[in-house]
């Protein structure tokens, strides 16, 4: 009897996370982001971007970090919301998974060296553009229709001076 009381405890427990993380899967929506790198795309870009999408109150509802470096894309639940490690492709593209319901979000890019290979290389980029369909993402708030087929397109410029003020 307590082994049936044991094995049932064991396959509901197995259940009720997969069911949580498939409503998980199903209020989140995918939104394309590409990368384009000034004057070209290096064959080792030693940069870490970080993306945080905010709502209308300011709370975090999705927090990525996007690198070469990162093995897998993943993504786990927050509190209100999705954080994440994604690889950027080859292709310089990646996605990002933001909650269902929420139609406006403020996007923060936050761009930084890797230590370990900017050690190498001394590149520094700084961010000189996002947009989506045509909005300057840096002034106005990201709009999410229930039928979003545009991309998040970030561009970031090499340093050339390193007596710019974005470049220290």
């Amino acid at each position: 009897m307590k082994l049936a009381i044991v094995i049932a405890t064991l396959l509901s427990g197995a259940i009720v996370p997969a069911r949580l993380h498939s409503q998980r899967a199903s209020q989140t929506k995918e939104i394309p982001v590409r990368l384009i790198v000034e004057p070209s795309y290096p064959p080792v870009f030693s940069q870490e971007i970080t993306l945080t999408f905010t709502d209308a109150s300011g709370t975090t509802v999705a927090d990525a970090l996007v690198s070469e470096t990162v093995r897998a894309t993943n993504f786990r639940p927050i509190r209100g919301g999705m954080s994440g490690e994604i690889r950027l492709q080859k292709d310089q593209t990646f996605p990002v998974l933001l909650p269902v319901g929420r139609s406006e979000f403020r996007l923060i890019v936050r761009i930084r060296p890797q230590p370990s290979v900017t050690s190498a290389t001394g590149e520094r980029y700084v961010v000189k553009s996002v947009q989506a369909n045509g909005v300057n993402l840096l002034e106005k708030l990201l709009t999410i229709p229930t039928t979003f087929t545009g991309e998040v397109v970030i561009t970031v410029a090499k340093c050339l001076d390193s007596k710019q003020v974005e470049c220290k």
